[in-house]
């Protein structure tokens, strides 16, 4: 058996190897009883689901073995709240037919007595609609029996042959079979008893938990930046993904839509629809609703809507030029500057470089500017820490001095990380519309934009 990762001539070797130690490790984990064939065919959805959680439009996601056995063993909430409803209307319809049954029972013994004296072939008749009454009432198994018995005494008595009725013991074992599966609908299993308990308790706590002061739906945007710089400026590879997920806090506004305005002419940014949602609501009226008319959204559960890329090569892209000056002394300058030839990223704040130097150095910062730093001599690190990057503050650096065994290369891959409270992506949420008045809802709108595997090479 073989395991083949394909990637393309510029891609980082040592991402692609702790990539295919992780798919490895993956169908270790799936295939418990051994990796032949015969395992992986048996398990080829789990690994394919597994796999999807590891790479994403071609690119690896930032998970563990242990994340995507998480993934793995999650169950739908959405499938066990379907399921308790169901559930309880088959209780309701069923006590619904054991009260119109006692109803009819009360009924009987009146209706039954005042046939029973004088009976003659007329009454043989009479019996004989009664019964066919009873039976279009089905399926009230007790009325069947007592009719039955009647129609029983009623023959006994007659003196004419002509009408026969059916067999007592054969509608018992129908009765009986009837009242066991009532029996089983009222008892069920002590699992499936724990599990209908679990879930009604989760959703009083959701309903418990909003807070009326709050927008009742809640739109949320995450956004990743991937990138691969040259320490000489060139750009390999810049990448953002974004997730779009949408909250309703209140119960009584689950039928609802979710309006959405965003860049829907541009081409750049490669969006997907979640299948649950309308393709049809979406595409005319930027609208975010289930597929189904009846189907509401979950009450307090995060629910993935959109996914959208964006990829590029252009350096003008990037918000901000790094350039770098390295003497034969141990000096290192670091510069980063703001690149207002792009419109998308207004300001940089807290824009940290973790740079990492051999064990036996101990830096020493010479100068900085806009900015601060901090040195963790346990893990060999030192992050300058950009206050502001921005239009009107440009410009910021730092001058660190190191001993002369120290060569640029031990300096070097330098990791971005920083985080803002703005998309990328130009997307917004006007607000919510209720399906079923067409009233207008207010929704809060959250975004966060983080550097995820931004690294200077």
């Amino acid at each position: 058996m073989y395991l083949v990762l394909i990637t393309y001539k510029s891609s980082n070797i040592i991402e692609d190897l702790e990539t295919i130690r992780l798919l490895q490790k993956v169908i270790v984990d799936v295939c418990s009883h051994g990796t032949s064939e015969t395992n992986i065919i048996k398990h080829a959805f789990d690994i394919l689901l597994a796999f999807d959680d590891v790479i994403a439009f071609g690119y690896r996601e930032s998970v563990t073995i242990n994340q995507v056995q998480t993934y793995l063993s999650m169950e739908s909430s959405e499938e066990k709240l379907h399921m308790m409803l169901l559930k309880a209307k088959q209780n309701e319809a069923a006590e619904a037919a054991k009260k119109h049954q006692r109803e009819m029972m009360k009924k009987q013994p009146g209706t039954g007595g005042s046939k029973m004296p004088g009976f003659s072939s007329e009454g043989s008749t009479t019996v004989k609609a009664e019964k066919e009454v009873v039976i279009n009432e089905k399926p009230l198994s007790e009325e069947v029996k007592l009719d039955s018995a009647a129609n029983i005494k009623a023959t006994s008595t007659s003196t004419k042959k002509g009408l026969q009725l059916g067999k007592p013991k054969k509608q018992e074992t129908v009765t009986t079979a009837q009242a066991k599966k009532e029996t089983a609908t009222h008892h069920p299993t002590p699992q499936q008893a724990e599990i209908d308990r679990q879930i009604i308790e989760e959703e009083k706590q959701r309903v418990k938990e909003y807070n009326p002061l709050q927008a009742p739906v809640l739109v949320e945007v995450e956004e990743k930046i991937k990138c691969d710089m040259h320490r000489d400026g060139a750009l390999n590879s810049f990448e953002v993904i974004g997730d779009v997920f949408i909250t309703v806090r209140d119960p009584s506004k689950a039928m609802s839509g979710v309006a959405i305005e965003h860049e829907s002419t541009n081409k750049a940014f490669k969006l997907s629809l979640h299948p649950s949602l309308n393709k049809q609501a979406w595409s005319q009226k930027n609208l975010l609703v289930s597929k189904e008319a009846d189907q509401s959204f979950p009450i307090g559960a995060k629910v993935p809507t959109i996914k959208y890329r964006f990829a590029s090569s252009n350096i003008n892209d990037v918000p901000f030029n790094f350039t770098y000056w390295y003497s034969e002394d141990g000096s290192l300058t670091l510069e980063a500057e703001f690149n207002s030839s792009q419109d998308r990223i207004k300001s940089l704040s807290k824009l940290a470089f973790v740079i990492s130097y051999p064990a036996y150095e101990t830096p020493n910062v010479k100068v900085i500017e806009n900015g601060d730093f901090e040195v963790d001599t346990k893990k060999s690190y030192l992050t300058w820490v950009i206050t502001e990057l921005s239009e009107s503050n440009a410009n910021a650096n730092i001058e660190i001095q190191f001993s002369k065994k120290t060569k640029v290369d031990d300096l070097f891959p330098i990791r971005i990380d920083f985080s803002l409270p703005t998309p990328f992506y130009h997307i917004k949420s006007p607000g919510a519309v209720s399906l079923a008045d067409q009233s207008r809802l207010v929704a809060e709108f959250v975004a966060t934009l983080s550097a995820e595997n931004w690294l200077i090479q």
